[in-house]
């Protein structure tokens, strides 16, 4: 197999620990030529001629990119892997359509970028995995609580009426420094951009019902992963959600703790049904479901989707690599520099 490299960011952020970092340290676990590079330094782009020396390979680029960076990458026989993650930035058809791949969260937002982006290369649904630091939590939720996980600088775009429904006894949860923030939003307080990553596995959850509410007339609908439901799914719980297609599609048409609207009316009317539900077989169904979700976003299962994929793209590489062959390359520890 081709080598394949991981451009990122930043170590601490959340997309680039679990899309760049997670992701090259399991590989490297099957032997694989695995390197990953953070390419920016004092929250500057890295010069594109430190990147000269790739060549050949299969580049994921998360999130945001430069495109001095994509030339020179381009122009030394590179496969462009672009990782979307959950926002499109720099998203212009001419910009895409330097990516030999794009990987996204749902089939809704593969269709998006063929019919709006006309992009013509590769679109591959690659879902998010669970965080393997969360794997070790122990939830402390005597009863039927419910409550909210997510970058806690965002949390309304996710979290519709976050204040009204802590008001109602909803924690949350900041995802970025393993901090309850529930006193910073019930007092209208800002929430500082954090990155705690050291505080993960320490993290208290004192609840087993997870919040997704997001509004369809909002693009990040359409745009974000499955990570809030592979979150719930490796602590245990369940998930009530609105239908954005990140959710629905991992979750299906039968899961049955949806939330009609971002009204409040409509908030309250699905908790409510999760808590007369629970402990019939409506419940039980909904508990299938995440089990299954558990096991199928574990990291180890996202790897080889990962694996399959960069055997196909390797089949590209021009001079051609033999995808069956893992001996070009040499595999690279992983880099944790931020």
């Amino acid at each position: 197999m081709a080598q394949i490299v991981f451009l990122y960011r930043n170590a601490n952020m959340g997309s680039d620990q679990m899309r760049a970092i997670q992701i090259a340290k399991e590989l490297q676990k099957r032997n694989l030529p695995v390197r990953t590079i953070p390419v920016k330094r004092n929250g500057k782009w890295i010069p594109p001629s430190e990147l000269k020396h790739i060549n050949y390979s299969i580049v994921f680029i998360i999130k945001m990119f430069s495109i001095d960076h994509l030339r020179v990458l381009k122009q030394n026989g590179n496969i462009l892997v672009y990782d979307i993650v959950d926002r499109l930035i720099n998203g212009s058809a001419s910009n895409l359509s330097l990516f030999d791949c794009i990987l996204t969260g749902s089939e809704w937002l593969s269709n998006h970028l063929f019919t709006k982006y006309k992009y013509k290369g590769h679109l591959e649904v690659l879902h998010h995995q669970w965080d393997p630091r969360y794997a070790n939590i122990v939830v402390s939720a005597p009863e039927l609580l419910f409550g909210y996980i997510g970058c806690g600088p965002v949390y309304s775009k996710n979290l519709y009426h976050a204040q009204e429904l802590v008001s109602r006894g909803i924690q949350v949860i900041n995802s970025e420094s393993g901090q309850n923030i529930t006193p910073l939003i019930r007092n209208k307080k800002n929430v500082p951009i954090e990155y705690r990553s050291d505080n993960i596995e320490r993290m208290q959850i004192n609840f087993n019902v997870h919040l997704n509410i997001r509004d369809p007339k909002n693009l990040e609908y359409f745009m974000k992963t499955n990570v809030k439901v592979s979150t719930a799914a490796v602590l245990d719980s369940l998930i009530l959600t609105t239908s954005d297609p990140p959710a629905s599609e991992i979750l299906g048409e039968d899961y049955p703790y949806y939330i009609k609207s971002t009204q409040l009316d409509d908030i309250l009317s699905a908790i409510n049904y999760v808590k007369e539900t629970y402990k019939t077989d409506i419940g039980e169904k909904a508990k299938k479901i995440m089990r299954s979700i558990k096991e199928r976003t574990s990291i180890e299962h996202i790897a080889n989707d990962y694996i399959r994929l960069c055997e196909s793209l390797s089949l590209k590489l021009s001079p051609p690599i033999n995808a069956t062959s893992s001996k070009l390359g040499t595999i690279c520890q992983v880099n944790n520099t931020n």
